[in-house]
């Protein structure tokens, strides 16, 4: 099972009680953290204590637990101390290969193509990168890059507004939703997610796919999947973190950290690497 509430409405319609269970967790391992953070009178009310004893009842009938990387893992531990540790496991993500073809970037390139993919959120932080932009135009300082964004959310048409008014379009585009992620993916130097919050982003994964380096925030899983300085770097989830990012973006072997991406993608996040976890997950039960 992959979710909280399906997990439970099996336990409690099934008829045979032979069938292990196996419960993955696809969160930094604060499994209602999202919610109370969009709801935010959630945590008071009498619907959230409802939450917690599912939760509960859940947990104590599951075999096994998983956490899409190591961090969540912990800090489900931390947040749950009096789950048995041995029940608790994490498997990273994987992704399937595809052949992409690749921009080959360099530190002479006229513009960098800068992309973010995923939810337009607060959570997510593209808010940063427009509010960065915006300094940089009021000071007559931006540098020669272009921000990609694909992606729907609840302030995607908020973030279109504000960047019409700041006069910053003509360095950042909002995409929208799209089925075609893998093409402006292969059409960028840099993927950037100046993620407040995550567990294990899928986007970042796809961009090492693609052979991008990564800049990011040291949230959630993501210092897994980057090695600072070998396949990315990493900044604060803030307005100051994306402008020291631009204002250092001349710094670094962009090519390079992409190639150690798509190596690191290779050894760590494939789906047969995946797959052989969960088998030998399954295989011990």
């Amino acid at each position: 099972m992959h979710e909280l509430g399906t997990c439970y409405k099996y336990i409690m319609h099934r008829k045979s009680k032979k069938a292990k269970i196996v419960l993955v967790i696809h969160s930094n391992g604060d499994t209602f953290k999202m919610d109370r953070e969009y709801y935010k009178t959630l945590e008071n009310s009498f619907f959230y204590k409802y939450l917690l004893r599912i939760e509960r009842k859940v947990l104590d009938k599951v075999d096994k637990i998983g956490l899409v990387a190591d961090y969540p893992r912990q800090n489900f531990l931390e947040t749950h101390p009096e789950i048995d540790h041995d029940k608790v496991f994490y498997i990273y993500n994987g992704l399937s290969l595809e052949s992409l073809n690749k921009k080959q970037t360099h530190n002479n390139v006229n513009t960098y193509e800068i992309c973010c993919t995923g939810t337009i959120s607060v959570r997510k932080g593209q808010h940063f990168i427009v509010e960065a932009l915006r300094k940089l135009k009021n000071n007559s300082i931006v540098p020669n890059v272009h921000f990609s964004i694909i992606g729907g959310g609840p302030i995607l048409e908020e973030l279109k507004i504000l960047s019409e008014q700041y006069a910053i379009s003509q360095f950042i585009t909002f995409y929208g939703s799209s089925d075609k992620v893998h093409e402006y993916l292969a059409n960028s130097d840099i993927f950037i997610l100046p993620s407040v919050d995550e567990g294990f982003p899928i986007a970042i994964l796809e961009a090492m796919r693609a052979g991008l380096p990564i800049v990011s925030t040291k949230v959630g899983g993501i210092p897994e999947m980057i090695e600072e300085g070998y396949n990315g770097i990493f900044i604060e989830p803030s307005i100051d973190g994306v402008l020291d990012f631009l204002f250092h973006i001349d710094k670094y072997d962009w090519r390079k950290m992409g190639e150690n991406s798509y190596e690191l993608f290779l050894k760590k996040f494939t789906v047969e690497k995946m797959m052989g976890s969960y088998s030998n997950i399954l295989n011990s039960l």
